[in-house]
């Protein structure tokens, strides 16, 4: 075994960033954390019968060890084999022959010979990925979820969110491994790993054993030179896996910290308090004309407690006021500096608001929502928008503000069905007291909305149109026709009630956001004089 105390300074001599997989063993078996009984040959003449002896598994796993292979499968670096000498031998000696061959300039230091770890593969709670990474604004932190060859088809599927953050700040020796168990339980997957299920009697992990590897890691992470400066920048171990209960780490990827001169300034963590709990504002993308993210965080932030009476503004060229709030027409004519901006404008404009406000200093914190063409200010003789694919449909839908926060597989199942609507300058939408049949989402374009009784709207993008009636079932009680050149997702009554039955969350937050559009209908409503 490689001596651990040398472990880091030959790293350092040679200049590498990553540390040998051999290495990463032996750091993570001293820190406490179960990892497969290994060995390390150089060629394949040095493999005899005690080079095999402290192995106990019928079949072992082969890895190259080089500095310059980090993705070992791909260049024949990874072989499964009997535990047999001349097996082994002629596994070695193969696996340096395809490499050499793939990488002629790789750095070959050998081949690990590791014992081949029996657990239940591919099935959801038996293998996870533990991280832990030294990231620049919270410091030391610790991160898992579903591990094994499909953690990026988790990723993907969950839309991002099947990962969790068990730890930040760290750095005290003060990390939680306990609250840190409780946390994963608490997630989708992490519930599969920590409780028994219909297909596991007994939980994948024991509860303590995983709470002691937590504890390793975070004490890897924790650690410091003596200058006070991180040992390692990033720890990544994938898959860890359940053998009785006990993780064991079959893969690390472990990156040591680079250098350090003089350092960053000291992040200003006071200003934490100016985002969290701000007592002035001011908003960028609030529309005057329709209802879209900005002008929704501009009443929210009018409507909570936390803001001083007067001290709320927008950022708008032309309207004087929205909803009841002043307006400017620029950073520069923000009467005072206030505690937080609220960016919600394009990613193309969201840059040069940013660069204003850090460069006049005129908002302690940011909050930055950048979108596209349905968030913002609408532009009704604008270029309409090419047609969607299905991707683009999901996107639409998601940022759509009936649909915010609903899973991508809802999502993914309404946009299936969805169709575009692309209607000329004049063409009715329908007729008040025909059948409501579908609604639309206007992505370009205006829509006027008139009743026999005198009730007249307008609706730009970003609006839902005719979605109370359709839900309810009840006839048109209002016409609707393009004021201008329209694109729209229109949806039918049937494909959403299909994906609400499916997906009751879905069902929910849809509900609770036509709650909150009938209201806003009201207030925009206006009778003819």
């Amino acid at each position: 075994m490689i001596d651990v105390d040398t472990l880091l300074s030959a790293a350092r001599d040679e200049d590498r960033s990553i540390l040998l997989e051999p290495e990463g063993y032996a750091l993570l078996a001293a820190a406490g954390m179960s990892v497969p009984v290994f060995t390390v040959v150089e060629t394949a003449g040095a493999v005899d019968d005690a080079t095999l002896d402290n192995l106990s598994t019928t079949e072992v796993v082969l890895k190259v060890v080089s500095p310059d292979v980090l993705h070992k499968s791909d260049v024949g670096g990874v072989k499964v084999v009997a535990c047999e000498t001349q097996s082994v031998r002629e596994g070695v000696a193969t696996m340096l022959d395809r490499v050499a061959t793939a990488m002629p300039d790789a750095d070959l230091r050998g081949v690990m010979i590791v014992e081949r770890v029996d657990f239940v593969a591919d099935a959801p709670g038996t293998e996870l990925l533990l991280s832990a990474r030294v990231d620049e604004a919270f410091g030391p932190m610790l991160a898992a979820g579903p591990g094994g060859v499909l953690t990026e088809w988790y990723g993907k599927l969950s839309d991002g969110s099947s990962h969790t953050v068990l730890g930040a700040g760290l750095g005290k020796g003060t990390f939680d491994a306990a609250r840190g168990a409780e946390i994963l339980e608490g997630t989708v997957f992490g519930a599969q790993a920590l409780k028994p299920s219909r297909r596991f009697d007994a939980a994948p992990f024991d509860r303590g054993a995983l709470t002691d590897a937590l504890k390793a890691l975070a004490c890897l992470i924790e650690t410091k030179d003596e200058d006070g400066h991180p040992v390692f920048d990033e720890i990544e171990l994938n898959p860890v896996v359940a053998v009785d209960g006990r993780p064991v780490a079959l893969d690390a990827l472990i990156r040591r910290a680079a250098t350090r001169g003089a350092g960053r300034p000291p992040r200003p963590i006071h200003k934490v308090g100016n985002l969290l709990h701000p007592k002035s504002a001011v908003v960028y993308g609030a529309s005057a004309n329709a209802m879209n993210a900005g002008r929704i965080i501009l009443r929210n932030l009018k409507a909570g407690e936390g803001l001083d009476y007067g001290r709320l503004w927008a950022v708008h060229p032309k309207a004087d006021r929205i909803d009841g709030v002043p307006c400017v027409e620029s950073t520069a004519k923000i009467p005072e500096d206030v505690d937080l901006a609220v960016i919600a404008i394009p990613a193309d404009k969201a840059a040069r608001a940013i660069e204003e406000i850090a460069t006049s200093g005129k908002a302690k914190s940011i909050i930055l929502i950048p979108g596209g063409f349905a968030e913002t200010e609408w532009e009704p003789e604008g270029e309409p928008p090419p047609p969607l694919d299905l991707v683009g449909r999901i996107a639409q839908l998601r940022d759509a503000m009936p649909f915010a926060g609903a899973k991508m597989e809802a999502l993914a199942d309404l946009a299936r069905d969805v169709r575009e609507a692309r209607l000329e300058a004049g063409h009715p939408l329908w007729r008040e007291g025909e059948a409501s049949d579908a609604f639309y989402f206007l992505l370009h374009g205006t829509v006027d909305a008139e009743s026999e009784d005198g009730m007249r709207m307008t609706f730009g993008p970003g609006d839902v149109v005719g979605s109370l009636g359709t839900l309810g079932a009840e006839p048109r009680w209002f016409s609707a026709t393009a004021a201008s050149e329209v694109v729209a997702l229109r949806l039918e009554a049937e494909t959403l009630l299909d994906v609400m039955e499916d997906h009751f969350d879905f069902a929910m937050a849809l509900v609770r956001s036509m709650a909150r559009g009938f209201l806003s209908l009201l207030e925009r409503a206006q009778p003819e004089p």
